[in-house]
């Protein structure tokens, strides 16, 4: 954060670059700087100058000044869509996988313990748990206020079953879930850990019907969105192409 000092000692001459709109402010001590409000935070307040953002007290403004901050902040609660950029922020995605259970019951012999030589119900199933760790990056020199970022985990489910009943079906299941942090400081970074989803992988042999029925879990993938208030920055998932593949399986839904 800038000190007070540059803005009771220097000079700026806004750059052709800048922002269009800008005004000319008065400290307490009568220096002028010609300049932009950013956002206003608190008793803080965030200008843009000479191609640089600096937060200063609002109590150093003159009090007219500080008088329009306020206005200001009032009729503009939330940052400009165009404060932020998707480049000002990086997100990386790991996926965590843990086996937690594995159980195997067949039953193909007799109460002696020899085998029967008959084909018996059996049981196979394996459970595994995924999560996402998440983490958001500032890769600029300003605060991002209002962090929020949402998931969204995609597990297909598919059962199946063969014998005297035969019946299919598939179904892609959304979990969601959101992280915040009330301002991610400028050049840092923000993790989180989404919820953990139990995968189930099992085949069901029933030997009076003949019929075997198998259940297979798996993720797809996580899509994850950046805000800062109400202000989508940027949009990621894991694997690549998880966006266009959601979006054609849903299509293929509706037909």
């Amino acid at each position: 954060m800038k000190t007070l000092s540059l803005f009771l000692t220097l000079t700026f001459v806004f750059s052709a670059l800048c922002y269009a709109e800008t005004r000319d402010f008065t400290d307490t001590s009568g220096k002028q700087i010609t300049a932009e409000l950013v956002a206003v935070r608190g008793d803080e307040v965030t200008i843009h100058m000479n191609g640089k953002e600096f937060t200063l007290p609002i109590g150093k403004f003159s009090e007219e000044d500080a008088t329009y901050i306020r206005e200001w902040a009032e009729a503009n609660p939330a940052p400009a869509a165009s404060a932020f950029k998707s480049s000002d922020l990086t997100v990386s995605i790991q996926k965590e996988v843990d086996r937690i259970r594995q159980e195997k019951k067949e039953d193909y012999k007799d109460s002696t313990g020899k085998s029967s030589g008959k084909l018996k119900d059996s049981f196979d199933q394996t459970q595994n748990s995924e999560k996402y760790m998440v983490k958001v990056s500032n890769t600029v020199s300003k605060e991002i206020p209002d962090l929020k970022i949402t998931y969204t985990l995609y597990k297909l489910v598919r059962t199946k079953t063969t014998g005297e009943e035969r019946s299919s079906s598939e179904d892609l299941e959304e979990i969601e879930g959101e992280a915040t942090a009330p301002i991610l400081e400028k050049l840092a970074a923000f993790e989180f850990t989404t919820d953990e989803v139990v995968l189930t992988k099992s085949e069901k042999f029933e030997a009076k019907t003949g019929n075997k029925t198998t259940l297979d879990e798996e993720i797809w993938g996580i899509i994850v969105k950046t805000y800062s208030g109400d202000t989508e920055i940027r949009v990621d998932c894991t694997p690549n192409g998880l966006i266009e593949k959601v979006a054609s399986y849903k299509e293929k839904g509706k037909e």
